[in-house]
């Protein structure tokens, strides 16, 4: 394992770390990399590039932050195509600040990577999303685990080309200032794809949308997997998704939110099962949803609405459906 300290960074806040942190990720020989407590400054408008096969080890009170000093920032990076690498107990800082034509800016952005993890990782105020999974190619294998992202301007996370990802005991908290303000975003660029992602007792929150699931320009979103999870005040929509081949959210709770659910635009093999929603303006919303599966669920204050295909929430009155199976 190879200290960044020894090798020449100085954690101080002041200096100008991105050179000496970013000789040792490119040296051949290093698999593990240690940040001892301090305060590392970097250039986002280069950035931290990440090879395969790479372990970066946080020590309690090491924090990573750069603020946006280009067009394209970021904190991390991998390089495309990389595989194995890993992220442990960071704290990552970005910047809100919309300075210098700043078009995006991420603490962390996997590049058509595969069998890639963050675990216990803290990131926030990024000036686009904390998490970026994307890439000329699908990225495949990606966990997050007990990850923390919040007060992005865009979204938390966003997916746009990926197939494999899994999300456990995370967090997606107040995204605001960019459309669309969600906590996690899957949005499939232009022929690309999101797929085969499962979110398991994580939870959405305080942001405009929680989860946002839709075509982009890509191909339909597909088998996606919410299990157990919490919606907890998100202004507009707990979730929404649109055009989607496969999502099933089981054991999860929506509150506070205008709307619990929705989900439409032609969406295929829908389940939605064993979940609570309470103080909702509208607790579920079927929008042209092809032989959804809909039962055991709990609703206070409201209820299922079932709409005709190509209407937006709210314009035809309620069509109450049996929640039972």
């Amino acid at each position: 394992m190879i200290d960044i300290k020894e090798r020449g960074a100085i954690g101080n806040g002041v200096s100008d770390d991105t050179a000496a942190i970013q000789a040792v990720l490119s040296d051949a020989a290093t698999d593990e990399v240690w940040f001892p407590h301090g305060h590392y400054r970097i250039d986002a408008s280069k950035g931290l590039t990440i090879p395969s096969n790479r372990a970066l080890i946080f020590e309690a009170g090491a924090m990573v932050t750069g603020a946006n000093s280009g067009p394209r920032c970021r904190i991390f990076e991998t390089v495309p195509g990389a595989s194995g690498i890993r992220i442990v107990g960071a704290l990552l800082c970005g910047s809100r600040e919309a300075v210098c034509g700043v078009s995006w800016g991420h603490c962390v952005r996997i590049d058509a990577a595969s069998d890639g993890e963050l675990e216990n990782v803290i990131m926030r105020d990024a000036y686009t999303d904390c998490i970026y999974i994307g890439g000329n190619t699908a990225c495949y294998g990606i966990t997050l685990r007990r990850v923390i992202c919040q007060s992005a301007r865009r979204s938390a996370l966003t997916i746009t080309n990926a197939v494999g990802v899994h999300i456990t005991h995370s967090t997606f908290i107040r995204s605001s200032g960019q459309e669309p303000e969600a906590g996690v975003n899957c949005e499939p660029n232009a022929g690309e794809r999101v797929r085969e992602v499962t979110f398991f007792e994580s939870m959405f929150g305080g942001s405009r949308v929680g989860l946002f699931i839709h075509r982009g320009q890509g191909n339909r979103a597909g088998n996606i997997r919410v299990i157990d999870c919490g919606f907890t005040e998100n202004s507009r929509y707990g979730l929404i998704a649109t055009e989607i081949d496969g999502l099933h959210v089981i054991g999860s709770r929506f509150l506070r939110s205008k709307w619990g659910a929705s989900i439409g635009g032609l969406a295929t093999r829908i389940t939605f099962a064993d979940n609570r929603i309470e103080e909702c303006e509208h607790a579920l919303v079927l929008s042209g949803v092809e032989s959804p599966r809909v039962y055991g669920n709990q609703m206070t204050d409201a209820q299922v609405e079932v709409l005709p295909a190509g209407t937006r929430p709210g314009v035809y009155g309620r069509v109450y459906i049996d929640t039972e199976e």
